[in-house]
Protein backbone atom coordinates (compact mmCIF):
# COMPACT_ATOMS: atom_id res chain seq x y z
CA UNK A 1 0.00 0.00 0.00
CA UNK A 2 1.42 3.44 -0.56
CA UNK A 3 1.24 6.10 1.85
CA UNK A 4 -1.22 7.98 -0.33
CA UNK A 5 -3.35 5.23 -0.24
CA UNK A 6 -2.85 4.96 3.63
CA UNK A 7 -3.80 8.36 4.19
CA UNK A 8 -7.67 8.14 2.05
CA UNK A 9 -7.81 4.93 4.16
CA UNK A 10 -7.25 6.72 7.65
CA UNK A 11 -9.55 9.66 6.41
CA UNK A 12 -12.28 7.32 5.91
CA UNK A 13 -12.15 5.04 8.84
CA UNK A 14 -11.91 8.42 10.74
CA UNK A 15 -8.54 7.52 11.96
CA UNK A 16 -5.78 10.10 13.89
CA UNK A 17 -2.56 10.58 11.96
CA UNK A 18 -1.12 10.64 15.88
CA UNK A 19 -2.38 7.91 17.43
CA UNK A 20 0.17 4.87 18.69
CA UNK A 21 -2.22 2.63 16.51
CA UNK A 22 -2.33 4.34 13.68
CA UNK A 23 1.82 4.50 13.24
CA UNK A 24 1.98 0.67 13.83
CA UNK A 25 -0.79 0.18 11.00
CA UNK A 26 1.22 2.53 9.26
CA UNK A 27 4.30 0.45 9.53
CA UNK A 28 2.50 -2.78 8.56
CA UNK A 29 0.71 -1.43 5.59
CA UNK A 30 3.00 1.01 4.06
CA UNK A 31 6.42 0.05 5.59
CA UNK A 32 5.89 -3.84 5.26
CA UNK A 33 6.59 -4.75 8.50
CA UNK A 34 5.12 -7.94 10.25
CA UNK A 35 2.99 -7.14 13.22
CA UNK A 36 5.34 -8.43 15.13
CA UNK A 37 8.01 -6.04 14.23
CA UNK A 38 5.53 -2.95 14.60
CA UNK A 39 4.79 -4.11 18.20
CA UNK A 40 8.40 -4.05 19.28
CA UNK A 41 9.26 -0.89 17.48
CA UNK A 42 6.23 0.63 19.48
CA UNK A 43 7.58 -0.51 23.12
CA UNK A 44 10.70 0.17 22.12
CA UNK A 45 9.57 3.96 21.33
CA UNK A 46 7.57 3.91 24.77
CA UNK A 47 3.86 3.50 22.58
CA UNK A 48 3.48 0.03 23.21
CA UNK A 49 -0.41 -1.01 22.12
CA UNK A 50 -1.34 -4.63 22.31
CA UNK A 51 -1.17 -7.27 19.73
CA UNK A 52 -5.29 -7.79 19.29
CA UNK A 53 -5.20 -3.92 19.43
CA UNK A 54 -3.05 -3.92 15.96
CA UNK A 55 -4.20 -7.25 14.75
CA UNK A 56 -7.89 -5.76 14.89
CA UNK A 57 -6.54 -2.26 13.13
CA UNK A 58 -4.57 -3.92 10.31
CA UNK A 59 -7.46 -6.30 9.38
CA UNK A 60 -9.71 -2.93 9.41
CA UNK A 61 -7.58 -1.03 6.81
CA UNK A 62 -7.05 -4.27 4.63
CA UNK A 63 -10.82 -4.87 4.71
CA UNK A 64 -11.03 -0.93 3.75
CA UNK A 65 -8.17 -1.12 0.85
CA UNK A 66 -10.19 -4.39 -0.45
CA UNK A 67 -13.86 -2.92 -0.56
CA UNK A 68 -12.10 0.38 -2.48
CA UNK A 69 -10.13 -2.08 -4.81
CA UNK A 70 -13.43 -3.84 -5.81
CA UNK A 71 -15.36 -0.86 -5.89
CA UNK A 72 -12.89 0.36 -9.28
CA UNK A 73 -12.05 -2.81 -10.49
CA UNK A 74 -8.56 -3.50 -8.83
CA UNK A 75 -9.41 -5.99 -6.69
CA UNK A 76 -5.96 -8.32 -6.17
CA UNK A 77 -3.78 -5.47 -7.38
CA UNK A 78 -1.57 -4.77 -4.49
Amino acid sequence: MTEEQFEVITRLNRGRDNSRTNAAVRQVMVEGMSVREALEVAEREGRGITRATLNHAVRRYRDADLMLRQAYGNAGTT
